[in-house]
């Protein structure tokens, strides 16, 4: 383990004759045992979205969990012919960040984006996907779906923590999964009655 400058340079895989993909976590980097690369092209991917989005942890997770989910880690000549360039996967963690949209309409996001190699913003200004984070909104929303419940309001006044959890899943749902979840999660706590 050693670490890596404030600045954020990171490393995945093989840029410095390393082969485990490495994971980054707190300015430190790790081999990462289950993943493994055999070529530079995973490596130089990484560090290209991490000159765009200076969050290595994130573009980690994003890279093992859904680009190595469409791709095998190493065959150099696919990730070099990646439908998702570096710079797009960084415009679609920057919605993220932003707020446009959640991290599971991201999901849902990126994989369009391979399917079809248009960027993030394109994808979710065409399928309309931006979350709602309009609190007069959502209150309306919160406001209907506990009226509709006054049970699962009584399991809560009555300790049951996992009735937050079905609410939360309700509002989702009326809003066809494009509420912001810590948003609705606030409403919630605001407006149940406390035990």
């Amino acid at each position: 383990v050693f670490s890596l400058p404030q600045a954020g340079a990171a490393l995945l895989g093989s840029a410095l004759a390393v082969k485990p993909i490495l994971e980054v976590t707190g300015g430190r980097v790790a081999p990462r045992e289950k993943v493994r690369t055999q070529g530079r092209a995973l490596a130089d991917y990484f560090e290209t979205t991490v000159r765009e989005y200076d969050r290595p942890k994130i573009v980690a997770n994003w890279v093992l969990n859904e680009l190595l989910r469409e791709m095998p880690a190493d065959d150099d000549r696919a990730v070099a012919a990646c439908p998702i360039p570096p710079r797009n996967l960084a415009g679609l963690l920057r919605l993220i960040d932003d707020g446009t949209i959640s991290g599971k309409m991201a999901k849902d996001v990126f994989e369009t984006m391979y399917r079809t190699g248009q960027d993030a913003p394109s994808i979710v200004a065409r399928e309309g996907l931006t979350q709602v984070a309009d609190a007069g909104e959502l209150t309306r929303v919160v406001d209907q779906v506990l009226a509709a419940h006054p049970k699962v309001v009584e399991d809560w006044r009555g300790g049951k923590k996992a009735a937050l959890g079905f609410l939360v899943g309700q509002v989702m749902k009326a809003t066809l999964g494009r509420a912001n979840p810590a948003l609705v999660n606030q409403l919630l706590g605001e407006k149940l009655p406390k035990g």
